[in-house]
């Protein structure tokens, strides 16, 4: 026993935690010296306990457009501790897992959580925690984007519906998102007569009809909003009343839209993204904006819109593609993000870019692969937008046809058919979100490529005759085809990667292979028959060792392509091998 100043004695010995010597002491007396001693010796003791704690945090899997799985293990190397996982859209979390005791032995513990209820196509982070007797210990923060909504639509909706109608299809087709154009979008020389800056009442109430009824439907909104719905070759000039008015236009839209609850209309519907302008390169070479006319619009619609909605996403205008008589859309919009660039160096002015892509249901589909390179290359170039996401609002092609302005007969089946390779292949490419190109097919257009291009007919066909419509309001067979792949494609893995291949008995026949979170895995495969010179109803024979599969794997194969009543063909399976023709199969594993 040693007695020190003040008269307090301090009894000394050794203590051994963690392999480590450490002086202690009882006090014996009031020390300031001593207290602090004490206090020093807890910490030392509390982190060397906290150290011997080991953990580990998994990449998440399982991630779908609404749910994750958390894993990790944990050694409490004999502290009986609890684990958790905190999680959030930033690293200060604000989320907690529920607590799982671990107990305190000397071994790893496999720890699980499922997150559900999230937001789609968006950033999480998360890390693993540990609480025992020496407090609180966390891991390293990880990251995971959960999955988009895939499955949209582009158009408005055909008033010959009833909303009740219209309700039944959205939830039976599984469509998650809807793009408003047309008399629906926010076009200033459509809904600001005046030109004043202030929308017209009559502009506002059609408006709030539409936007408040698709929220009411759970569908999240994609809306043009632009200077003007007519071709022109140059921005408003700067500072004219004009340019003010339509810039007090998109802050007054975009605020009433924003769902804040101050000015917005009632019930505060949100408009989840806007996309500023529409395939401004459709006229010729020069585009209905000249590039650097639209980059002047663009960027000064995107100031608007973040003035009175810093949090939306914004969308750049989709391309106008080469399948529809467009040209050079590459350098088009090489030189539009040059000019933004210049304008603003380095800022970040829209996250998602849209590549629009029509044509007919043979090979056209595949022009995707090379469109999405391309843009892909354009934004390399600039640090800010290398990691856009890429989507398309507007793709399909069509049935019937043969008349008018229209393109050359196609069947019903062929188009159900280019519909699922479409989906497959956008999916495949990194596409986020992909609109087919209207619910219903388009009025007034009969004799038109619009006319023919829908997922329910609209009772007329060329020039009002009806050989290749079987009546106003029936689904077609790309309808049914549509719910399918939604059923099957629903709950994609998006932590895991689309296994694609093409298959020895054609180069032109092709499969894709996805995860999926909580079901058995699915392949997409079909034959692109058109390219080997054959017609849509003859066959090939493909064997399961493509896939290093057995009969025994299989759970079933169906066509992708119903028949007018949306029955499914089941595939058989025989010694290994199965036929196929123009209909894409999915096969589903056990």
């Amino acid at each position: 026993m040693k007695k020190l100043k003040s008269g307090v004695f301090l009894l000394l010995f050794i203590i051994f935690i963690c392999g480590t010597n450490y002086a202690a002491g009882i006090r014996l007396g009031i020390s300031g010296a001593v207290k602090e001693k004490v206090k020093e010796l807890d910490q030392k003791v509390r982190e060397a306990k906290q150290q011997n704690v080991t953990m580990n945090t998994d990449t998440a899997g399982s991630v779908t457009f609404s749910s994750a799985a958390l894993s990790g293990t944990v050694n409490p190397n004999g502290l009986n501790s609890t684990v958790y996982f905190e999680w959030g859209t930033t690293q200060t979390y604000g989320n907690t897992t529920a607590r799982q005791s671990v107990g305190g032995g000397t071994t790893n513990i496999n720890v699980n959580a499922a997150l559900t209820n999230l937001s789609a196509d968006t950033l999480y982070n998360y890390r693993i925690a540990v609480t025992n007797g020496a407090g609180t210990t966390y891991g390293s923060n990880q990251t995971f984007t959960t999955g988009p909504l895939v499955f949209a639509l582009s158009g408005y909706r055909n008033s010959v519906f009833a909303f009740s109608e219209y309700q039944q299809h959205i939830s039976y087709l599984g469509i998650q998102q809807i793009r408003l154009a047309g008399p629906d979008a926010a076009f200033w020389n459509i809904g600001d007569a005046n030109k004043d800056g202030i929308p017209d009442p009559s502009f506002l109430s059609k408006i709030d009809g539409v936007i408040t009824e698709t929220v009411q439907l759970g569908l999240k909104i994609t809306c043009i909003i632009t200077l003007n719905s007519e071709a022109g070759n140059t921005f408003l000039n700067e500072g004219t009343a004009n340019r003010t008015a339509y810039i007090n236009f998109v802050k007054t839209i975009v605020e009433r839209y924003d769902g804040d609850g101050v000015s917005d209309c009632s019930g505060s519907p949100r408009v989840t993204m806007w996309q500023v302008g529409n395939e401004p390169n459709a006229v010729g070479g020069a585009g209905v904006f000249l590039a650097s006319e639209f980059a002047k619009m663009v960027s000064a619609t995107v100031t608007a819109i973040r003035q009175s909605d810093s949090n939306a996403l914004i969308a750049l205008g989709g391309t106008f593609g080469t399948e529809q008589g467009g040209t050079g859309w590459e350098t088009y919009y090489a030189t539009v993000l040059q000019n933004l660039e210049t304008g603003a160096p380095g800022q970040q002015l829209f996250n998602t870019v849209d590549i629009h892509l029509y044509g007919n249901a043979q090979g056209d589909y595949r022009r995707m692969v090379q469109d999405v390179n391309s843009f892909r290359t354009i934004l390399a170039g600039y640090p800010q937008y290398r990691d856009v996401r890429i989507i398309t609002t507007e793709t399909g092609t069509y049935s019937g046809g043969d008349g008018g302005s229209c393109p050359p007969f196609q069947s019903e089946s062929e188009e159900a058919a280019n519909m699922v390779k479409r989906f497959v292949l956008n999916i495949a490419s990194g596409v986020r979100q992909i609109h087919w190109a209207r619910l219903i097919e388009s009025p007034g257009t009969e004799n038109k490529y619009f006319g023919h291009c829908g997922l329910i007919f609209d009772g007329t066909d060329d020039s009002g005759d009806t050989a290749h419509d079987r009546g106003a309001k029936l689904p077609k067979r790309i309808y049914y085809s549509y719910h399918l792949l939604t059923n099957a494609l629903l709950m994609i893995d998006w932590s895991q990667s689309v296994s694609a291949q093409t298959l020895s008995p054609s180069i032109n026949m092709y499969s894709y292979r996805f995860k999926r979170a909580g079901q058995a895995d699915l392949i997409a495969v079909w034959w692109d028959y058109f390219s080997d010179g054959a017609s849509f109803n003859d066959t090939r024979t493909i064997n399961l060792n493509e896939w290093n599969l057995s009969e025994s794997q299989i759970n079933q194969i169906i066509s992708a392509v119903t028949d007018i009543n949306g029955n499914t063909r089941t595939v058989s399976v025989s010694g290994g091998s199965f036929s196929i023709n123009g209909e894409p199969l999915l096969i589903e594993l056990k």
